[in-house]
């Protein structure tokens, strides 16, 4: 929260502390003179600003940059600045060093790799990104030219797809591959303007703002953490993807419910390890708030999830494209096909099918989605008339003129009380909308809005509710679009965020990816507070997934299946408890033993020193005067020393041991000794026995 206001603070203090001279700041379009410039003239009036949108013709710009002023570019300005030769070829060796593919040689790009092949490849693959961000670059500024030295970066999630794959081992040697999006051409224009402000700066100068930095994949993680930390991901042997990943990244198999309702096994990233230093690069690298932490005022916000029932024509489509599936060769391609359409279809049978000569009436009626939503929208705008309202929707954009039509032929709206912003809208009337929006005396009542309001639009003074008929992918999308609404500033002491579910849909499948989404998020951006930044019970993906499975023999086959699964969990734990005890059981004997062995050996070695000693001759005081050349009595000397330094070993162990178990809390004498422990497990295995007859006849009768 805070985030624009933030970033200008800090980078007018770096300019008056001498820190830079010519900042530059990227931002989306639409925000440009709404937020920033307007921002920036409220809080330091006397800083000049240069607004240069993307660089481009329509802007009247000499090339110069006036030090001590702040240029505000869209992202597009990337594509018109590019760098001369002997920065290209540096900022290349830095490319190389992370991208490289070989996680057993940390290199650089003039050494040598095991063999040539080998090089020329991973020479090819920096070309190849290194192209990516020339690519349609027009190339009319170069940044030695601009002299730009800071740069601020806005939603810069927007550039998370960077590497967009790596292949990595575990502990067992076992290989894994893991992959994100494809990688963008913006992404790697960044990360060269970014490594570029880092090594003239001493490794300063780079800020990336955004609510909703990587979303759940490792790469994002790593891609995001590259554009300011490279420095230190090197210290840590982190000096490409590949280790990365492989230091940080867990993975492991997991139980889904898929887009058909029915269990799997994946391999997936569950989360991350070696978290004490994963964490200590994000806070040095990262400054979370949360709105609780900056004590701003917010509405209360409510989530309401709202479960209905699929028409027929709906299961139709869903069942016609499980049809489509098992009848195709083409797995790979028919599945994202049919996911689509199951996807759409909760939505609206009429968008799945594509059906644009339906009636608004029709497409409303025949949704049990879009229907709940205008029934709940008119009785909001009966009960409070000023109250404004928000449908969100990444989907079925084409057919947001006749949900409009829908509200104005039913007399709900009037024309100028409904605005639709989708991606055709364009930037003045994006302005005028949010500015009627937001105004008391405003008209507008209702946007519509497309993926373009998930960001940088601010629609929340007299906002109340926001409808979101779409099960996004990702949580901080979800996350992201609540923002237009749940935000300070909002003049209503509460908000909903209104959530319909659709039973026996794909919902079930969208909710479990959510549901690890958000552990791996929470994982990683887990504060010291104990606050987790994505609320899981908000969404509360593990219990609706099934509950919105109402075919009696997939949720028979799904309850039975994780029934089956947490039994065997509590088995292994204990399995694995009672190794634990027995391994330490095992050592403490041993060691005792061991302790026994050397103390007798200790007493009996004295008592020998000790006899030889009184026939030595004595000196005045009454001590032996020992021989010089007396080899057996030495070599008893040597080995008791020996022995009373075994024997203080064993007994340091003994105590590590004694430590183990006090820590672990095991009852040894009580419910962890080995044999309570072992028919705790009989016990389960029979259960297990039983679950999984159950779970064979549900599969097989």
């Amino acid at each position: 929260v805070g985030k624009t206001m933030t970033a200008i603070i800090a980078t007018a203090q770096n300019m008056k502390l001498g820190r830079c001279k010519r900042p530059l700041v990227l931002c989306t379009k639409p925000t440009i003179k709404k937020n920033w410039e307007a921002e920036f003239k409220e809080l330091f009036p006397n800083i000049k600003l240069n607004i240069l949108g993307n660089l481009g013709a329509e802007v009247k710009f000499d090339g110069n940059i006036e030090d001590n002023t702040i240029t505000i570019c869209s992202y597009q300005a990337l594509e018109n600045i590019w760098y001369n030769k002997e920065t290209v070829k540096e900022l290349l060796d830095t490319l190389y060093s992370v991208s490289d593919k070989d996680t057993k040689n940390k290199i650089e790009f003039s050494k040598k790799t095991d063999t040539a092949r080998q090089q020329e490849k991973l020479k090819e693959d920096v070309e190849k990104m290194l192209g990516q961000a020339q690519k349609g670059n027009k190339q009319k500024y170069t940044f030695e030219q601009l002299g730009f030295d800071h740069i601020t970066v806005d939603e810069a999630h927007n550039f998370k797809n960077l590497f967009n794959n790596a292949k990595a081992y575990n502990e067992k040697g076992a290989s894994y591959n893991v992959e994100g999006g494809s990688s963008s051409d913006r992404g790697a224009r960044l990360f060269l303007a970014t490594q570029y402000i880092l090594s003239k700066n001493n490794n300063r100068n780079v800020y990336l703002l955004s609510a909703t930095p990587f979303t759940n994949k490792p790469l994002e993680v790593f891609n995001m953490f590259s554009y300011i930390a490279k420095d230190m991901l090197d210290s840590l042997h982190c000096n490409n993807v590949h280790q990365f990943i492989e230091t940080f990244a867990e993975m492991r198999a997991v139980d889904l419910v898929n887009d058909q309702n029915e269990i799997v096994t994946r391999d997936v990233c569950i989360g991350f390890k070696n978290k004490d230093v994963l964490y200590h690069l994000r806070d040095k690298f990262m400054m979370m708030r949360k709105g609780k932490e900056s004590e701003l005022r917010r509405p209360n916000k409510h989530t309401v999830k709202v479960v209905l029932t699929p028409t027929p024509e709906q299961m139709d489509i869903i069942n016609s494209a499980d049809d489509l599936l098992s009848n195709t060769d083409k797995k790979g391609a028919e599945v994202l096909q049919r996911i689509n359409i199951v996807r759409n279809a909760t939505l609206s049978p009429d968008i799945a099918l594509n059906n644009f000569e339906v009636t608004p009436d029709d497409l409303i009626n025949n949704s049990p989605k879009l229907k709940f939503i205008a029934e709940a929208i008119k009785e909001q705008h009966k009960y409070d008339p000023m109250a404004r309202q928000i449908i969100y929707s990444p989907r079925g954009v084409k057919f947001f003129p006749k949900i409009k039509e829908y509200f104005v032929k039913n007399k709900i709206f009037k024309p100028d009380e409904v605005a639709i912003i989708d991606g055709s809208t364009n930037e003045d009337m994006i302005a005028e909308y949010i500015d009627q929006f937001n105004d008391k005396d405003g008209k507008l009542r209702l946007i519509i809005g497309s993926s373009t309001i998930n960001e940088g639009v601010n629609l929340n003074t007299y906002s109340t509710t926001l409808y979101l008929p779409f099960t996004d992918w990702n949580p901080t999308q979800h996350q992201q679009v609540e923002g237009r609404i749940w935000r300070s500033g909002n003049k209503y002491k509460d908000c909903r965020i209104v959530v319909p579910l659709l039973q026996n849909s794909s919902d079930p499948f969208m909710f479990q990816k959510l549901a690890t989404k958000i552990e791996r998020i929470n994982d990683l951006m887990y504060s010291d507070s104990g606050d987790s930044f994505i609320d899981p019970e908000e969404l509360n993906a593990d219990e609706q997934r099934l509950a919105l499975i109402t075919s009696p023999a997939k949720k028979a086959k799904a309850f039975v299946h994780f029934e089956r699964k947490n039994l065997n969990k509590q088995k292994d734990d204990l399995v694995a408890r009672k190794e634990s005890v027995e391994h330490l059981l095992d050592q403490k004997k041993s060691v005792e033993s061991s302790i026994t062995y050397y103390e007798k050996d200790v007493e009996s070695l004295s008592k020998q020193i000790k006899e030889t000693e009184e026939n030595f001759p004595k000196d005045e005081k009454g001590k032996p005067i020992i021989p010089q050349n007396n080899w057996t009595y030495n070599g008893q000397v040597e080995r008791l020393k020996n022995y009373k330094k075994y024997l203080s070993e064993y007994k340091d162990k003994l105590k590590k041991i004694n430590s183990t178990i006090k820590n672990r809390e095991y009852d040894i004498e009580g419910e962890d000794n080995p044999e309570i422990l072992d028919n705790r497990i009989k016990k389960y295995l029979i259960s297990i026995f039983i679950v999984f007859f159950i779970y064979c006849y549900t599969v097989f009768f």
